[in-house]
């Protein structure tokens, strides 16, 4: 990322239309950073309430094994990715394709 002072040349003053863009580039990067921030917050408490749950299954199984007739039960992991719509997968051609002569 450049810094401001490296955009003007020495001695000039920047213009009113150079600074509105450094000020807007500023904005949009903070308002970038903020979105990182909150995401990592929320999968920090993601993974939180997780091991508080597994804890919990623990404590369970610990005071009543026999109710779980699958085993020791286990917190489900949060999907790595979401879709609404999946987009098609292309079929994968085992074919090789013909060279053209």
């Amino acid at each position: 990322m450049r810094a401001y002072p490296d955009r003007v040349p020495a001695g000039t003053k920047p213009t009113d239309s150079q600074l509105r863009h450094e000020n807007a580039r500023l904005e949009r990067e903070v308002a970038r950073l903020r979105l990182k921030l909150e995401h990592a917050e929320k999968l920090h408490r993601v993974q939180k309430r997780l091991a508080e749950m597994m804890e919990e299954l623990d404590r369970a199984w610990i005071a009543h094994p026999e109710r779980s007739l699958r085993g020791r039960p286990v917190a489900r992991q949060v999907p790595g990715e979401v879709w609404i719509n999946r987009p098609e997968q292309e079929p994968a051609s085992d074919a090789p394709q013909a060279a053209a002569s």
